[in-house]
């Protein structure tokens, strides 16, 4: 998706994670991306896929989906 100018990405950032959703508009198809500046702060992997990301990549979608509103304070 990147550099072909047909997706969209949204993207929330933590201390530790970015996750980004890709979309494109008008077609079924997501794809996400999860990087640990931890442990790779350049972002050479992407670990979405990795079934030990899989509550990471869930909680950080579903703060995404929310908006910036709901994470401002109370």
């Amino acid at each position: 998706i990147r550099g072909q100018g047909q997706g969209m990405g949204h993207s929330i950032r933590t201390d530790r994670y970015r996750l980004t959703e890709w979309t494109v508009p008008g077609k079924d198809f997501t794809s996400v991306e999860l990087y640990d500046y931890q442990a790779d702060p350049e972002e050479r992997a992407n670990l979405a896929e990795k079934a030990e990301h899989a509550k990471t990549v869930q909680d950080l979608r579903t703060r995404l989906h929310a908006g910036w509103r709901a994470a401002l304070p109370r």
